[in-house]
């Protein structure tokens, strides 16, 4: 798969333009928010915090899913 069809996959099910919060990304990926396959992937990234979420860029999340997966 490439970069920028994941990127379009998981921009259409986060609520905010170009960032995702935890709750979303854990939906995407078919896991609990609180499970080990979400902090694989948020591990490490960057982010942004509203004081209620952390909100990560959909770009790093759809590279770090592309690092993570097995071919």
């Amino acid at each position: 798969m490439e970069k920028q069809t994941l990127i379009r996959r998981i921009q259409s099910t986060a609520t905010g333009t170009g960032m995702i919060n935890i709750k979303e990304i854990a939906a995407f990926n078919g896991c609990d928010p609180d499970s080990d396959c979400r902090k694989k992937i948020t591990n490490g990234l960057d982010y942004i915090s509203n004081g209620r979420e952390k909100l990560f860029f959909v770009d790093d999340i759809a590279q770090r899913m592309l690092e993570l997966r097995k071919v």
